[in-house]
């Protein structure tokens, strides 16, 4: 999963934050106490993982592995013999998820600049990562793909070969053999791929604003329930001793151990961004999971309460 592009921004954020909190030892023993010890949890959990893990295989992972084998296939050059016909291609999956990561940086940074956000909220896998034509041009950029790096006379021997939006596949290919045509007529061509050409452009892209996942009124008291959770872990971390040994076997049957360790993993969790967000949108959005937060957080109050006395 690591390769793949997710357009959702709430769907991106979700998984960002579960990636997040497996490389937090004491977030992921808290999840994983949490998970074992509390009936509702487990259900609701189980129930939002099956959902979020259906759309990633259905709208991201296997159509994004299928576009890319289609571009393999379509850049590959064929060379004849007086006996022989081969095909090749020094571009390789790696490249094409790579390139792709940088595509949806420029389509963000586009829509940003052009104050259009609705190729954001897409979530209908790759052909969702589509960049606009006449946004390209008036950011400067069409020009500069041209020119600068595919060494062609004007930006129209590039745009005539596109629809007024251009899809990743599109783009991917048509940079893909111009490039090989520049790089095999000059020799002063130092970008000899489209992954490159990419890799260029949106290293000089200012770094994209997140996008506002919580503007329905309806939500907002939830937002604020949340936020008052995250903020109440940040100040009790002092109250609460730390522990040096989250894996000790002989304490693992020890309710109030177990409940220390969730606490821990909670003042973790609230120092990351990534795992915040996330916990922020399941909180917010499934009522099941915010009714077994809300238990959690009644729980380590008490313990905190417990610890100030």
């Amino acid at each position: 999963l690591d390769d793949m592009v997710i357009v959702d921004p709430r769907l991106r954020a979700l998984y960002e934050g579960v990636v997040a909190s497996a490389h937090e030892p004491p977030v992921y023993r808290s999840f994983r106490i949490l998970f074992e010890d509390l009936l509702p949890l487990r259900v609701a959990g189980r129930i939002v993982f099956d959902r979020l893990y259906s759309n990633l295989q259905t709208n991201y992972l296997q159509p994004q592995k299928d576009e890319t084998q289609q571009i393999l296939n379509s850049i590959v050059t064929t060379t004849t013999t007086t006996t022989t016909t081969t095909t090749t291609t020094t571009t390789t999956e790696a490249h094409v998820n790579t390139a792709r990561q940088h595509f949806f940086t420029l389509m963000q940074f586009l829509n940003n600049n052009a104050d259009d956000n609705n190729n954001n909220n897409n979530t209908d896998g790759p052909s969702s990562l589509v960049i606009n034509k006449a946004a390209l041009l008036q950011t400067g950029i069409a020009t500069k793909i041209a020119t600068e790096y595919l060494k062609l006379d004007t930006e129209d021997e590039l745009f005539n070969q596109w629809q007024e939006d251009v899809d990743f596949y599109n783009f991917f290919v048509t940079l893909s053999l111009l490039a090989n045509e520049s790089s095999s007529s000059s020799s002063s061509s130092s970008y000899s791929s489209a992954t490159q050409i990419l890799e260029s452009i949106v290293s000089e892209l200012p770094v994209p604003p997140l996008p506002s996942l919580f503007q329905s009124p309806a939500k907002q008291k939830h937002v604020e329930s949340y936020l008052h959770m995250v903020q109440s872990f940040q100040e009790w971390e002092g109250f609460v001793i730390p522990n040096n040994n989250n894996n000790n076997n002989s304490n693992k049957n020890n309710s109030q151990n177990r409940r220390l360790d969730v606490l821990r993993g909670c003042f973790v969790g609230a120092r990351n961004p990534k795992v915040v967000l996330a916990l922020q949108i399941v909180y917010v959005d499934y009522s099941a999971l915010r009714f077994a937060g809300n238990l959690i957080f009644k729980l380590m109050s008490a313990i905190v309460n417990r610890q100030k006395n």
